[in-house]
């Protein structure tokens, strides 16, 4: 009677405590309630938990990969290195084979080299016999996310979400060439410091610092030699002036111009104009 409408385990307390008592009321309840089949099977999906990848030790040593599209009538197989956040993204046009996944992952390994573990969902192309030997290959550990739970692929579902938007933030802005918008959000992805590391993934990945268009408006910072030239424009000098099959001798000149720290345009006294290093090149004086 009291569980006749298959009403939540609060509810039916509530309305046994209004009409009657026993001893393990509430015990008796609960169990009532696991063994409803009816309320089994209609049972509410359990708040999620989930557990975190453990950090690499180092980068490109575990990847994520995922599809993303159709976006600009491509494909696009999505590829994230794990430790710093550096994607990649191939053009599949609209062929997500095993052949043409495994022909993008030999280019990527050209680049980079084979990683140590690569995370994808069940898709067919990832678990197909010729991945399973392209794996086998490179000594690549596979490991597959559960059906119907992307989460647990989250690195590279976050940034397929992040790719999409990208894409479209580009065509709403008027660009056409979809080479143009893949290397826009790459860029700015790949060039910009990611919230989770600090550091941008190009950075990270590449173990030095882009030289980006923020970069080129900075000043230049003084070196830590300043070279003083030896020489002064309207000094007397003398110069090595060489001769065909004759040992070179020494000509009066005068420094014209201050190419560089080191190097010198002079004239002679016939007026004319030599390149010359300061090494070829010695102090005259007057007397």
């Amino acid at each position: 009677m009291l569980h006749r409408g298959h009403i939540g385990i609060i509810k039916m307390k509530h309305l046994a405590r209004t009409c009657c008592w026993w001893p393990n009321i509430d015990k008796d309840i609960s169990d009532m309630i696991k063994s409803c089949t009816i309320c089994s099977k209609l049972q509410p999906l359990q708040k999620p938990t989930f557990n975190s990848w453990k950090e690499p030790k180092q980068v490109w040593s575990r990847l994520h990969m995922d599809f993303a599209g159709p976006i600009m009538n491509s494909k696009w197989l999505i590829i994230v290195d794990a430790k710093s956040k550096f994607p990649i993204v191939v053009d599949m046009k609209n062929n997500t084979s095993a052949k043409y996944v495994r022909d993008a992952l030999e280019q990527v390994i050209d680049w980079f080299g084979p990683p140590q573990t690569l995370v994808t969902d069940n898709g067919p192309p990832f678990n197909s016999y010729e991945m399973k030997k392209f794996y086998d290959k490179y000594a690549i550990k596979h490991i597959t996310s559960p059906p119907y739970h992307p989460a647990s692929n989250g690195l590279a579902e976050r940034f397929v979400r992040s790719f999409k938007e990208g894409m479209l933030k580009e065509q709403q802005a008027g660009q056409t060439n979809k080479f143009c918008s893949i290397r826009n959000v790459l860029r700015c992805y790949r060039w910009t410091p990611h919230t989770s590391t600090g550091l941008s993934p190009a950075n990270m990945m590449l173990s030095y610092n882009i030289r980006t268009e923020f970069d080129i408006m900075k000043p230049d910072e003084p070196t830590e030699r300043q070279y003083q030239p030896k020489y002064t424009v309207g000094q007397l000098v003398w110069t090595l002036k060489h001769q065909l099959n004759n040992r070179p001798q020494w000509v009066e000149a005068i420094i014209v111009k201050s190419i560089s720290s080191m190097i010198y345009e002079i004239q002679l006294n016939d007026g004319q104009h030599y390149k010359r290093h300061q090494n070829q090149l010695r102090p005259r004086y007057l007397s």
